[in-house]
């Protein structure tokens, strides 16, 4: 990498402002609809918002009713179950 262009990086700086004077568009490249009227779904969207929600469904509920596998957990079980066989 040629020396001016290290420099040049230096001076000017990743946050900078930068050179351009016009806006390049709106978010997305998509136009805002007319006043009164509201935006039309693309045809991925309906699936995609749908499956994002099953899959946070199925993991929350999946998650909660996972087994118990701690060890701490088992450790005081089988304490109990031994002290209550002593007994």
């Amino acid at each position: 990498m040629p020396w001016t262009r290290l420099r040049a990086a230096q001076v000017r700086g990743f946050w900078s402002q930068g050179k351009q004077e016009v806006l390049p568009g709106k978010l997305f490249g998509e136009t805002p609809p007319p006043p009164g009227q509201s935006r039309k779904w693309e045809s991925w969207e309906l699936p995609y918002y749908t499956g994002m929600l099953l899959a946070v469904g199925i993991l929350y509920f999946g998650l909660q009713a996972r087994p118990n596998t701690n060890i701490r957990d088992w450790a005081r079980q089988e304490a109990l179950k031994r002290s209550e066989e002593t007994k």
